[in-house]
């Protein structure tokens, strides 16, 4: 996840896995405290949630990016 932060929205996120790929869109990229739980929130939506140390290497805050599932 070093080259998380580099990511924009807009960009395709594709996971590949036994079952097949699926292809996502950011949608939201956002910085948050690491005492910040409401990035954990469950979703009725199919979404990606990506997160990451901010800056990479520290535990200050979090580096968050959103997608959501390319129909």
């Amino acid at each position: 996840f070093e080259k998380l932060p580099d990511i924009k929205a807009g960009e395709r996120i594709i996971l590949s896995g036994s079952g097949g790929s699926r292809i996502y869109i950011v949608t939201r990229i956002a910085v948050a405290d690491a005492e910040d739980t409401k990035i954990f929130r469950l979703t009725k939506k199919d979404t990606l949630s990506l997160i990451t140390c901010y800056p990479v290497g520290t535990t200050d805050r979090r580096f968050i990016v959103s997608a959501k599932l390319e129909i």
